[in-house]
Order: structure tokens, then sequence, then C-alpha cells
């Protein structure tokens, strides 16, 4: 290095080493300023689509395309089997919360739909679909 650039370096050290406070206080400031807004827009629940308004932003776009992209995530496991009380037809969307509507273990209601009971708190009970599909009306 020639020695010109070695006191420029020097000299750029010692100012930054004399004025450390005020570029931390700076980039704290930013990184708050960063931070706030990222967070009350997040804690508002507001759309970020209200924040930043989409239209000022096309006329800059020139020839701009836009992809509609959709992901369809699969369930794991079964869906659950909707569920009908036959007296009233009230419906429930899985078994686990026909047992507990009624307070009775998950169990039972296994069984009554194995056909080892006859009934489950006096009412007869029907699936009608799997949840997540079209069931008849």
């Amino acid at each position: 290095m020639p020695e010109n650039e070695d006191t420029r370096f020097e000299k750029v050290k010692k100012h930054i080493v004399k004025h450390k406070v005020a570029y931390v206080a700076g980039s704290t400031g930013i990184t708050c300023l960063f931070i706030g807004g990222v967070g009350g827009v997040a804690l508002s629940g507001t759309d970020m689509k209200q924040v930043v308004r989409v239209k000022q932003f096309m006329g800059i776009a020139y020839k701009c395309t836009q992809t509609a992209n959709t992901i369809i995530i699969q369930a794991k496991g079964d869906p659950g089997d909707v569920v009908m009380r036959l007296s009233d037809g009230e419906k429930w969307a899985s078994k686990s919360e026909l047992a507990r509507d009624l307070g009775i273990n998950r169990n039972l209601v296994t069984k009554y739909f194995a056909g080892k009971i006859p009934n489950l708190l006096g009412n007869q009970y029907e699936v009608i679909g799997k949840a997540g599909h079209a069931i008849p009306v």
C-alpha cells in the first residue's frame, strides 16, 4: 500500500472511533424504525395491500405480468366423518366433535358406529359424508 492510502485509512479509522456513538445511534434508529413498521403492520392485522397503494406501482412496471399461484396442501390422514343426529338433523364435523359435545369418551362413539352398542345417550346417529367433500342436504 502506498503511504498516502495508509494515512487515509488511519484517518477514516480514527474518525469512526471518534464518532462511534453517532454511528451506533443512527443504525439503532434505523433498525427500530424498520422493526416498528413491520411489527405495527403485523399487530394491527392490516393487510399489506392497504398499506402499500398498488396502483402507484402499476405505472412504474413496464410490460409487467402477474402470475397467480394456487397452492393446495393435502390434509394429512383421514379428514373425518360428518355425523348427523337422526332425530333433529344436527350435524358434527367429526366423530371426535360429537363425543366432545355429548361429553362422552371417543371410544363409545367408535363402538356405536361399529354396531357394538345400540345408541348414544338414547339417540341414533348416521355418517353422512367426509369432511371437506360435498354433502347432500
